[in-house]
């Protein structure tokens, strides 16, 4: 299809497409008390309940109209669009579901209802998404703690406004493309649900056992495991220890990452990291040469804040860290698998002595001396290999579930480029 375009208040359209305020095209909203029928009981959807990932409400309070929050004032419609006008940057942009139809939504969000005749509520919601609209909104924001933009900001800006059937076809192929993305999401959840639940049978019960003994942490019971498995302290398997203090004054603009507990979790969730701290070449091979340094097989475990996060050094990058916040677990045996290893510290029952470790304390902290007497179950390495074999086929599953999401996201946000802006036409 050759499509001619024009200039226009929102840059280069079609020339059949017209441009329009979004307050053109949407209805009134009303609103609503709930403290007048303090027994009735209605559900309340929050700024929070909005996922700016999924563009969806995620979740949403029940209660009665007593209960209700001074900001539970706004009646939502099923294809409602809400805006969160609080923090525009964030992009908490969600339809409203059938089952919240004649709900109730918290005053921060801008009700966007659609007029059938005028708009496709989807089209609008998708175009709400562009980063352009979020960049314009943003810089209407007012307040330095609680930045917000206004209802009327919302409505005052200019949107693309298609022919309604060309509106209906582009929301329909970017809505497909976000059902398969919501069925990809539910495959993951499923995935790491079943992924938990055999992390909660493999090391309690391992493989084809059928006599069991309890496991203790002091005097509190907290499990079983099979007979046939050795309990051992953690400290005969390994070294546990941490880094020597790097001060403040030695860190540097560039050299070797100086990790802290943080970027140790970005490392091990693969989530690339906004801001490095250095130390110089020469402090690092100083430090090395005499003390030693993180190596590929050895494993980092945060110690304080999420206690217990464990992340297996798999290649040979140059790095050091902070002490206190990460303990070191370097020198591991042979005989231990250390994938099995992490799988074990990612389980229920470890979390669940990590629990018992560190209560009493008003600071929680996992310290060398608690972490090396801490027992571990541990089968045979027969065992153990199967065990991680188990599980890694299950991590391979999850890991394709989420490089297939991850290609449709970029398709839809190319899709969302090229249709919303006109450059790729549809068939009407």
């Amino acid at each position: 299809m050759d499509t001619k375009f024009k200039e226009t208040k929102i840059g280069r359209i079609p020339e059949e497409w017209g441009v329009g305020k979004i307050e053109d095209v949407v209805a009134k909203s009303s609103t609503r008390n709930p403290k007048k029928k303090p027994l009735e009981e209605f559900k309340y959807v929050d700024i929070s309940s909005v996922s700016n990932v999924s563009y969806s409400i995620r979740e949403h309070e029940t209660m009665p109209g007593k209960d209700a929050p001074s900001r539970a004032q706004k009646e939502i419609r099923a294809q409602d669009i809400l805006y969160a006008t609080v923090r525009p940057y964030l992009k908490r942009i969600a339809i409203v579901p059938n089952h919240l139809d004649g709900e109730i939504c918290s005053t921060g969000f801008c009700v966007v209802r659609c007029k059938e005749q005028s708009a496709d509520h989807r089209f609008v919601f998708y175009i709400l998404q562009m980063d352009w609209m979020t960049n314009k909104l943003t810089d209407l924001q007012r307040g330095s703690s609680y930045p917000a933009i206004t209802d009327g900001d919302v409505f005052g800006q200019y949107i693309p406004l298609p022919p309604l059937p060309e509106q209906r076809n582009i929301a329909e192929i970017l809505s497909t493309v976000d059902e398969t993305i919501e069925k990809t999401d539910a495959i993951i959840e499923e995935t790491q649900q079943l992924k938990k639940g055999l992390m909660q049978k493999l090391f309690t019960e391992g493989i084809g056992h059928t006599r069991f003994k309890e496991t203790k942490i002091g005097r509190i019971k907290y499990g079983i495991i099979p007979v046939d498995w050795d309990e051992v302290e953690l400290s005969s398997i390994c070294s546990v220890t941490s880094s020597k203090r790097i001060m403040m004054h030695e860190y540097v603009d560039s050299g070797i990452p100086f990790y802290r507990s943080k970027e140790i979790i970005e490392k091990m969730m693969n989530i690339s990291h906004d801001k490095i701290l250095y130390i110089s070449e020469s402090r690092f091979q100083d430090i090395r040469r005499k003390f030693g340094a993180p190596q590929n097989g050895d494993i980092l475990m945060t110690a304080v804040g999420s206690l217990g996060i464990p992340y297996l050094i798999d290649d040979d990058e140059n790095f050091y860290f902070k002490d206190g916040n990460l303990l070191w677990l370097r020198d591991i045996s042979v005989e231990i698998n250390k994938r099995f290893l992490i799988y074990y510290f990612e389980s229920f029952g470890f979390k669940k002595s990590i629990e018992v470790i560190t209560a009493g304390s008003s600071q929680k902290a996992l310290t060398i001396e608690k972490l090396e007497k801490l027992r571990i179950p541990l089968p045979n390495s027969s065992e153990q290999q199967m065990i991680t074999q188990i599980l890694s086929e299950v991590d391979a599953k999850i890991g394709t579930e989420h490089a297939f999401k991850a290609e449709l996201e970029q398709l839809k946000k190319g899709l969302m480029q090229a249709l919303l802006t006109g450059k790729v036409r549809v068939k009407v």
